[in-house]
């Protein structure tokens, strides 16, 4: 009996798994290429007691063509490029990614910077959660009338 490569469809076959193809495991219809084009843009939050942070690839970016704000308690980050124009039209490269913020977070302080390697950072600080005060402690003796001490 010959081998015909559509015998791999037939039930009983082992499929390739994606520990073998570990790159294709989100988008098994694209390509290697394809598939690291995908990740541009998306970014990974960090958040420790003092500060919150987005990172994001954007290495296909310049920096002219990103746009970081706020939108309330949101930072919007946008980017657009424009690959190629011709007689049937443009091809252009467009992300959007919205990050909500913590309300711990002081919308004062965001800032962001984008380095050699194409990484744009976005950081931001945290309030002190604490919020303590100190509150005195009145004692009242009945001889010598108020006294006022902190303990």
């Amino acid at each position: 009996m010959a081998f015909v490569p559509f015998d791999y469809l037939q039930p009983g076959w082992p499929m390739a798994s994606t520990w073998i193809v570990p790159q294709m495991k989100d988008a098994p219809d694209m390509h290697y290429h394809e598939v690291h084009k995908a990740h541009v843009g998306k970014g990974n939050v960090t958040e420790t007691p003092r500060r919150y942070s987005v990172s994001l690839d954007v290495h296909e970016f310049a920096p002219s063509e990103l746009e970081v704000k706020t939108e309330g308690r949101k930072v919007v980050v946008k980017g657009t490029h424009l690959e190629a124009e011709d007689k049937y039209g443009r091809v252009t490269k467009e992300f959007k990614r919205k990050y909500k913020l913590p309300r711990s977070c002081e919308l004062e302080s965001i800032e962001s910077h984008i380095n050699p390697e194409g990484v744009l950072m976005i950081e931001t600080k945290k309030r002190d959660r604490s919020n303590s005060t100190n509150v005195p402690i009145i004692r009242e003796t009945r001889t010598q009338g108020r006294i006022i001490e902190h303990f």
